[in-house]
C-alpha cells in the first residue's frame, strides 16, 4: 500500500475504504470488497482496475485479474475456518489430544 500511496493517492484513498482486499491465488484474482455505503469508492476502484494490476505486478511480479464488488445490504463475510489458521495447526501439532475449536457466531 505504501507504493500505491506514493504513485496514486486517489486509488490509495479508495482502496483504504475497502472492507477487504484478498488475493485468491488459485484463481489468480485480486478481490476487493466494499460495504454498501462505500459504492462511490467501489466505482472509482472499478474504473482503475488496470492501475491496480500494474501496482500489484510491481510488487509481486504477477498481473492478476481484479474483481471489485460491493456487498449487498445485510450480507456478512463468511467466518474463516479456524482449522485453516496456521497458528491453530501449529498448536494442534505441538499439543496432541482432544481440542475443541469453536467457530465464532
Amino acid at each position: 500500500m505504501t507504493r500505491l500511496r506514493e504513485k496514486s493517492i486517489g486509488l490509495y484513498q479508495s482502496l483504504s475504504r475497502a472492507e477487504s482486499i484478498e488475493f485468491l491465488e488459485e484463481k489468480d484474482t485480486l478481490l476487493v470488497e466494499f460495504l454498501p455505503g462505500d459504492s462511490f469508492h467501489a466505482n472509482l476502484a472499478e474504473r482503475r482496475k488496470e492501475e491496480m494490476k500494474d501496482r500489484f505486478q510491481e510488487v509481486n511480479g504477477r498481473r492478476p485479474r481484479v474483481q471489485v464488488r460491493t456487498r449487498e445490504a445485510g450480507e456478512k463475510e463468511a467466518a474463516p475456518d479456524p482449522m485453516e489458521d496456521p497458528r491453530v495447526k501449529s498448536f494442534l501439532g505441538r499439543y496432541p489430544g482432544r481440542v475443541n475449536v469453536r467457530k465464532p457466531n
